[in-house]
Formats: C-alpha cells, structure tokens, sequence
C-alpha cells in the first residue's frame, strides 16, 4: 500500500488546447516518426450522436481535425505499425459507448484520421453482468499483433477486462476486433475506466475507482499471463482513481479532484529486487479540473518539446492542458521543490 508523504508541486502547464463542444474526456498522443513536430492530440467529446466527436489537435493546441457522429465517445488510444497483409498503418481506437463497439481509424502520415472501423463489436450483447464499454488500451505484442483492452461500465468482480485482436480484413480493407480473452478483477465498488500498457514489459494498469491502481500481466510467455502481479495506491486518495500513463522510466497515475487534479509518479520498472513495488516518488498538479484521461511521452517532438509531453483532460474548460516534459524530469529531481 502506498502513503502519500511528498509535497504535491505545482506546475504551470505549457499550453491549452482548444475547447471541445461539450465533454473532454480522454487524450492520445500520436508521434509523428516522420516529423516529431508534427505529431498529434486526440482527444474524445463525450456526448451522444451527433454531437459526440474526436478532435485531432496540433502541438500549439490548435485543432487540426474534428470527426462528428461519434455515439458517446469514451477513450482513445493509438497503436503504430498495425500489419495489414501488405505493410503496416498506424490506428487511433476510441470505444463508442451506445454502439457497443470499438471504432477505428487510420492515422495518415500527416496525423489526419482515416475510417477503418470494421465489425468491432465488443462486451458481449444481451449480458446482465456488462455494460457500455469505456476504457480502451492497446498492445503492440511481441509478435507484431495488436491487442485491445476494453474495460466497461458495468462488470463482474472477475475477468472484468475483455481482450481482442485487432485484425486488418483484407477483403473489406477494415479492421475488425476478435474477442480473445477476459481478465482483471474488479473491488466492485465503482468502475474500472482508465487503462495504459506498458508495452515495453508487457503490463496493463488499471484504475479501480475509489479502490486502487491493478498491474495485470498480459505477456503470455510469462507463468504469470492473464494474473494480477501487484494492487497499489490504495490509501491516500482524495478523488476516484483516474487516468494512468507511462513516461519514460515513470508510471504516472490520477487522483481526480475538483479543480485540481493531483498526479503522482511511480517507478515504472518497480525498486531493486521487487519489480511489483510502485512507491510515489514525486507529486504534481496542473489545477486540471477533475482529471479523467492523462496521456504521455518521453520521445522528443520537435525543438520545442525535446523530452517529450504530458496531457490530462481539464473538465470545467472542455480541454487539454499540456506540460512540457522537461518539467517532469525536474520535478523528479527535486520532487520536495
């Protein structure tokens, strides 16, 4: 169980984003390889058609892209090199909650969405124990596949989280979501939202609200696949647990409070010895209202941003404050500053 000891430091963000119409709700950073500079924000407007949307945002805030007739759009997360049978495209997968379905687009070179959502069903219909789903968390594995990870509204107090492959159908040159697995315990006492994958160790974060943040193993080759390795952050929190991001050699998690969001960031491979230890280490705040979705890099994008940016959802404005990463690395330095 972690306590919360250290200061929370404030940090002015660098920029906001653009309003969205009515509902910010969760972010994505698409790194253009290309052209770092020109890399992307997406974020979800979370309202029911037609007015639930994506917006594509550029690296000065300014939108670049709004796609509309989104049925209540959840979260977002973005996968690079999905093969196709002939190459490979980088896809941004937001969960379309009154659907019922995942839907897909093909990021261009230039960052624009591109529709590709196939049969992408997902949360078995008709299941008393299930509702819409929310949270989204992709996985590029080890043999080139890409995973999705859905967590829904409603769901038992085991395998709560459904994994499915994510196929490009060369006949209809749409990706479609196969249903694979279940997994994850739920305490049962709220929802289980934002979900991040450490794609480099094969991890999958999940935020228990109001009861605490679950590392669930999802590499296969491991004894341990499909298993929960560790539950912390469970004392201390002032808000529901939140969003989740991994930024470099952090892990960074969400404390959803009412102008202003608290996020505290943990050791991402874990302390000597106990690689499932995930103390806080340092604790910052942007005065985001009521944070839900938070996204990050460490890969630089450009001149301005070269240690990367860190993204959370401010709820009062309908936007995105965006901090330069060079001040996470500071605050780690001196995280009593």
């Amino acid at each position: 169980m972690t306590a919360l000891l250290l200061s929370v430091v404030y940090l002015a963000p660098t920029f906001a984003t653009a309003s969205v119409s009515s509902d910010a709700d969760d972010p994505a950073i698409w790194v253009n390889r290309r052209n770092p500079a020109q890399s992307r924000i997406y974020g979800t407007n979370k309202e029911e058609f037609p007015i639930g949307s994506i917006y594509a945002f550029d690296l000065n805030g300014r939108v670049t892209q709004t796609i509309d007739n989104v049925d209540r759009p959840n979260n977002i997360d973005v996968a690079y090199a999905m093969p196709t049978g002939n190459g490979s495209m980088d896809i941004a997968v937001a969960t379309e909650r009154l659907q019922g379905r995942l839907r897909i687009w093909q990021i261009l070179p230039d960052g624009t969405l591109f529709e590709r959502t196939g049969n992408t069903r997902v949360i078995e219909a008709g299941r008393t124990d299930y509702g819409e789903p929310m949270g989204v968390a992709l996985y590029k594995r080890f043999d080139g596949s890409v995973r999705a990870y859905i967590s829904p509204k409603l769901g038992p107090r085991d395998a709560y989280i459904q994994e499915y492959l994510l196929r490009f159908n060369r006949e209809t040159n749409l990706v479609d979501a196969e249903y694979t697995r279940s997994l994850g315990q739920f305490s049962g006492k709220k929802e289980i939202e934002a979900l991040a994958v450490d794609g480099a160790s094969g991890y999958l974060y999940a935020s228990d609200e109001t009861f605490g943040t679950r590392k669930i193993d999802i590499d296969p080759r491991r004894r341990t696949a499909y298993q929960q390795v560790a539950l912390f952050n469970t004392r201390g929190w002032k808000g529901d647990h939140e969003g989740v991001a991994i930024y470099g050699p952090w892990l960074i998690t969400t404390d959803q409070i009412d102008g202003g969001s608290i996020y505290h960031l943990h050791p991402r491979n874990g302390l000597p010895g106990r690689p499932h230890a995930h103390p806080i280490v340092a604790s910052f705040t942007m005065r985001a209202d009521a944070t839900d979705g938070i996204d990050a890099t460490n890969t630089p994008l450009g001149p301005r941003f070269p240690a990367g940016i860190f993204v959370a959802m401010n709820s009062g404005p309908r936007n995105f404050l965006v901090l330069d990463g060079r001040r996470l690395q500071t605050l780690v330095r001196n995280p009593a500053r």
